[in-house]
């Protein structure tokens, strides 16, 4: 599992295409807007649900894997280590104490040994990776992957060091990105507008810069789902000319 990796392709928005007017109407498919709203929730709930199962039947599907394939090495091992049976014609006499084995018992229970601790490892890591992309969903929401990439670069980490952590160390990965703090239960209070303002008519616009700033000086409510989706917004809003400062550098 690639936590900073988002398999599922944004659509194209065409912004010149008013969807209100195409989807809502007497003759479209939702009479007004209070019915497309409706079919939205609905929609959402349903691939929630449909996610989940989706990874209920991964899960039970890996879980088959394995098992079939440590079978399938059992009996590779036994075949390859067992005594080849004499032709039913061949009379040879046979002094039992000439008898030794082929194979060594040991060696079978090393490699048998071997394979089940590499399928419990595997188990156990996408386990703790399930757990760790639980957890981001719930305090960043499920395109958590944006801000997830934005703090492994601030900590100086690479993927490869992300989902490692995730898979082998999920309390650490926890304690680094600050999923164990318990989530803000007061709404975000805005500074006082003498030193910031969060009127669009009134003191800076909430630009790249300004939310930087916030980054710099309060980084556990910069992280906050109120104020990433606040900033998503305001970039909708503003357009290009919310790109100032370093933006551009990511």
């Amino acid at each position: 599992m690639d936590l900073l990796n988002n398999s599922n392709q944004d659509p194209i928005i065409d912004e010149t295409v008013d969807y209100l007017s195409e989807l809502v109407g007497d003759d479209k498919k939702f009479k007004t807007p209070a019915e497309l709203a409706k079919g939205k929730w609905h929609a959402d709930q349903t691939i929630e649900l449909m996610k989940k199962r989706m990874d209920d039947l991964r899960s039970d599907f890996e879980r088959e894997r394995q098992q079939n394939l440590t079978r399938e090495q059992l009996e590779n091992v036994l075949t390859r280590f067992g005594q080849t049976p004499l032709a039913s014609n061949e009379q040879t006499p046979v002094n039992e104490a000439d008898i030794k084995p082929t194979y060594d018992p040991n060696q079978i229970k090393s490699l048998v040994s071997e394979g089940f601790m590499e399928m419990r490892k595997k188990e156990t890591e996408e386990a703790n990776a399930k757990l760790v992309e639980g957890k981001l969903i719930e305090r960043f929401g499920s395109n958590y992957q944006d801000t997830l990439t934005r703090q492994a670069v601030d900590l100086g980490l690479s993927p490869q060091e992300v989902n490692s952590m995730a898979k082998t160390n999920p309390k650490v990965f926890m304690r680094t990105f600050g999923l164990d703090q318990p989530l803000q239960t007061q709404p975000f209070q805005a500074p006082p507008r003498s030193s910031i303002s969060f009127t669009p008519t009134s003191g800076p616009k909430r630009t790249w810069a300004f939310y930087q700033k916030i980054k710099q000086d309060k980084p556990s409510e910069y992280y906050s789902p109120k104020i990433q989706n606040q900033m998503v917004q305001d970039y909708t809003a503003l357009g290009t000319a919310f790109e100032d400062g370093d933006f551009n550098q990511y």
